[in-house]
């Protein structure tokens, strides 16, 4: 059985986590979810920020940190 990835609906999934939390989902933080929600396989820190900046390029390191503790 094939299973299907919707990787707008994780996206949203996922999105949903730092307002859960009482924080704002800026746009650096979305930058990461998006990339989380799109990556196939897993990733490093170091590979979520690189990616992350060709959404936001202002995207810092400590926020990829950040935003996989409120995801966590």
């Amino acid at each position: 059985m094939k299973t299907v990835f919707n990787s707008q609906a994780t996206e949203d999934v996922l999105a949903e986590a730092p307002a859960a939390r009482g924080n704002k989902l800026t746009r650096p933080r979305r930058a990461v979810v998006k990339v989380i929600a799109a990556a196939g396989a897993a990733l490093t820190p170091a590979e979520i920020h690189a990616q992350a900046q060709a959404h936001y390029p202002q995207t810092g390191l400590v926020t990829v940190y950040r935003t996989l503790d409120l995801l966590a």
